[in-house]
């Protein structure tokens, strides 16, 4: 054989093992592409199984004092503090309006003492709080978070537990049953009346025992002979469902202990992993003491605040004592309120109308569209001769906004804007006080410029 031939052999030898090589190659390729596409499915269903949440639309949350030490103390004998809120949210209905308390700071001596916190009446528009004490002792500093709240799937109730009734008491859900869902419920203390005769006082409350029907408030108390009343709000909602259009999550009761032992202020701080379901920077969080449990000295004072703060990944919870009692248990109930993002769930109803808890394609009427960065909402339209803006209804041009002609307005991007053009950079008239260069707004003079003030 000669050698040109021997070497067209090995050429097509080698040429038949590439090709053999390329078929291998390009099956593989093929399986490496059906595989990426079923990875991209298998994230897509996943990703549509993990429904998203937002903060709700209709819900008015405020942290305040009713009883300010420096304007108001209440001292001894009995005192009333009634107060009206008024809510900026647009409910349709009457709200259900949930409080608990934040902050603590009162004088205790051994004898009985009463004081309570409670919804005076609520309408649409706002609702009337009343504090109320009794006895010989100091009230300095009385703190709440209060949520008002429009939700079908929500019922709030307030009971005042007697002691003479025993440490377990049943009460009835208002919430309707829905089948195979079950209810549960949550309270807060509002208030109590004991009777103390050592150094010792603890009260609050537990639920447990949930039937379709109703559910066992236990009194948390070392003697159940001195507690005359404990005064709770509770919240019944559904246990969440996958799609539900509202939903309570991240419900406990954080557990703080051995605060202020030796009679030196401290702080204790908890935080609560956020659901990951739950989109954008807003969040309804809600908490209040649920139960406590301190020693004194006679005569000696409680002095506690709780306050809350949140990221984007975990809500804190801080406990703050100062000087007098040791605390030696505290819980603080929390829990997250939040709704159907329908903009990222669903394919065409992608507007919220909370009003009916469900999505839609178009704002039914008497509803206009207001659209966010990661949701869009039906809201109220106001009254012919009012201004929108931000779910508000205002009887004049509002602050900071640009209103066209049918009175929708929008947040100007700088908070130096008194009013703004359409494209809501540009300002017209600055807030009081600020300097004003072409169509600019500055709380500083501007460099290289001449500033005169107007008359």
């Amino acid at each position: 054989m000669s050698a040109n031939k021997t070497k067209l052999i090995i050429y097509y030898n080698l040429l038949q093992t590439n090709l053999i090589l390329l078929k291998k190659f390009a099956q593989i390729q093929q399986m490496r592409i059906f595989y990426i596409i079923f990875a991209i499915l298998l994230i897509t269903i996943f990703i549509r199984c993990q429904d998203k949440y937002i903060a709700s639309n209709l819900f008015e949350m405020q942290t305040l004092k009713l009883v300010d030490y420096q304007s108001n103390p209440q001292s001894n004998g009995s005192r009333q503090v009634a107060k009206t809120i008024n809510f900026q949210s647009l409910f349709s209905t009457i709200p259900y309006v949930l409080l608990g308390i934040c902050e603590l700071d009162f004088s205790i001596t051994i004898g009985q003492s009463q004081f309570n916190l409670q919804v005076n009446s609520v309408n649409a528009n706002s609702v009337n709080l009343q504090f109320t004490k009794q006895g010989s002792y100091t009230f300095y500093n009385f703190g709440i978070v209060m949520l008002a709240i429009q939700d079908s799937n929500i019922k709030i109730q307030q009971f005042s537990l007697k002691g003479s009734d025993g440490m377990n008491q049943k009460k009835n859900f208002q919430l309707p049953t829905k089948a195979s869902i079950q209810k549960q419920s949550f309270c807060f203390l509002t208030g109590l009346s004991y009777t103390s005769s050592n150094n010792q006082l603890q009260f609050g409350v537990n639920v447990s025992s949930f039937t379709q029907d109703d559910y066992t408030i236990t009194i948390v108390t070392q003697d159940i002979s001195v507690v005359n009343t404990i005064n709770v709000n509770c919240i019944e909602y559904y246990s969440m469902q996958q799609g539900d259009y509202s939903m309570i999550t991240e419900i406990q009761n954080l557990n703080f202990q051995n605060l202020n032992i030796g009679g030196s202020p401290s702080s204790q701080q908890k935080d609560v992993t956020r659901n990951s379901q739950i989109e954008g920077t807003t969040s309804v969080n809600f908490f209040g003491i649920s139960t406590m449990k301190n020693t004194y000295q006679n005569p000696n004072s409680i002095r506690i605040q709780v306050a809350n703060s949140f990221t984007t990944n975990k809500n804190t919870i801080q406990v703050q004592t100062r000087d007098s009692s040791d605390i030696i248990n505290i819980d603080i109930g929390f829990f997250n309120y939040s709704i159907y993002n329908c903009f990222h769930n669903e394919g065409i109803k992608k507007i919220n109308f909370s009003q009916n808890q469900n999505c839609v394609q178009v704002c039914p009427d008497g509803n206009y569209q207001q659209i966010y960065s990661y949701y869009s909402i039906c809201v109220p339209n106001c009254d012919n001769n009012q201004y929108s803006l931000n779910k508000v209804c205002y009887n004049s041009y509002p602050n900071n906004s640009y209103c066209s002609a049918d009175k929708m307005c929008q947040q100007c991007k700088s908070p130096y804007c008194q009013q703004c053009e359409s494209n809501l950079e540009d300002c017209l008239q600055c807030v009081p006080d600020q300097f004003q260069l072409l169509k600019t707004c500055s709380p500083e003079k501007p460099k290289n410029a001449y500033c005169k003030i107007k008359k």
